[in-house]
């Protein structure tokens, strides 16, 4: 709150105060983003309700990445951005199993993984296998992407031993294949945690830029799946 009402004093007067100077005239434009409820805070009290309505004069909101109607386009876009003049393809499966994943953490996590198919690709095509677990283990949860023997097998292309023994055993025991399907992600989703927080030794900050997501998020997702360090 204090911060908010530095803010606030200087789109107020227009002029800011360096440090052992005087004051200086200052003409700014703001531009701010969030992806908070601000009237909610303002009801919280958590944030000021002048300098909400001094900040709030053009209003854009910008739907999530798992709400637009353009996915394709935008992912195409991205694609080539990151390929800075390679020939990069994405096969039919891959793609479409790129669009029908959530992306929580929005264009960040869509750049940063293509990023990375980019460089790691053999070739020019980026194929359905060389998807990072999470897009494989939900494309294969719901079906997407795969030829339809594979869909139905709901096993993870690296992960076909455990996965596809345990589909099986749900199968007996459950009626409808949506909650195979659940149960399959949720575990596919843990093991790709824990991969990832080995490999960066669990520096969490790199385990979320890694996956593209914050680390609210990341830890959001570790208190979901009971992981702890030793687990």
């Amino acid at each position: 709150l204090a911060l908010q009402t530095r803010l606030l004093r200087v789109l107020e007067e227009r002029q800011v105060v360096p440090i052992g100077g005087e004051p200086q005239a200052v003409d700014v434009r703001i531009v701010s983003a969030t992806h908070r409820d601000l009237l909610e805070r303002v009801e919280q009290g958590s944030f000021r309700e002048d300098l909400y309505y001094r900040l709030n004069g053009l209003e854009v909101a910008l739907p999530a990445v798992r709400e637009r109607s353009d996915k394709d386009a935008l992912l195409e876009f991205l694609l080539r951005q990151e390929a800075q003049g390679q020939h990069v393809q994405l096969a039919p499966e891959a793609r479409q199993a790129l669009l029908d994943f959530a992306w929580p953490g929005n264009v960040r996590q869509m750049r940063n993984v293509l990023r990375t198919l980019v460089a790691l690709c053999e070739g020019s095509l980026v194929r359905f296998p060389d998807l990072p677990t999470l897009v494989r283990a939900h494309a294969t949860s719901v079906g997407a992407g795969l030829p339809a023997n594979e869909g139905n097998a709901l096993a993870l292309p690296c992960q076909v031993g455990p996965l596809r023994g345990q589909a099986r055993s749900h199968r007996s025991g459950v009626g409808p294949e949506g909650s195979v399907g659940v149960d399959v992600l949720q575990g596919a989703e843990r093991q790709a945690l824990m991969d990832v927080l080995e490999a960066k030794h669990w520096h969490l900050t790199r385990v979320a830029e890694h996956l593209g997501i914050s680390r609210n998020t990341l830890y959001r997702k570790l208190r979901k799946h009971g992981i702890a360090r030793g687990v």
